[in-house]
């Protein structure tokens, strides 16, 4: 769960490992990670962590 309950990064993320382990989906991984999402993906990333670091 993500600090606001919704998607979050950890959405986010886990498509991407996935796809990023067959060759066959590597450019349309490059394709989609433009300049912008992974700037928002970066956000979303920094959000989780801190969350997580106040519940430990």
């Amino acid at each position: 769960m993500s600090p606001d309950g919704g998607k979050g990064a950890e959405g986010t993320l886990d498509p991407l490992n996935i796809a990023a382990r067959y060759p066959e989906q590597k450019a349309k991984l490059a394709a989609m990670l433009t300049l912008e999402t992974c700037k928002n993906i970066l956000t979303e990333t920094e959000a989780l962590l801190c969350w997580i670091k106040q519940l430990l």
